[in-house]
């Protein structure tokens, strides 16, 4: 349910971003501070779900 819920939040997140992007504007940049990032904090079910999220963006 907690990953169903993360997936949900991204796509929110994802489609607020695209909202907001001017009429002939296709691309936007994202930037991510990974300070204190490390494997310890890896979960790849997270990751899975990311790439899963972005495949969609793209069929979309």
């Amino acid at each position: 349910m907690a990953t169903l819920m993360k997936d949900g939040y991204c796509v929110y997140l994802l489609d607020s971003i695209c909202a907001r992007i001017p009429r002939g504007q296709e691309k936007f940049v994202c930037i991510v501070d990974l300070k204190g990032w490390g494997y310890s904090n890896c979960d790849i079910r997270a990751y899975i779900a990311a790439i899963e999220i972005m495949q969609l963006i793209k069929h979309y």
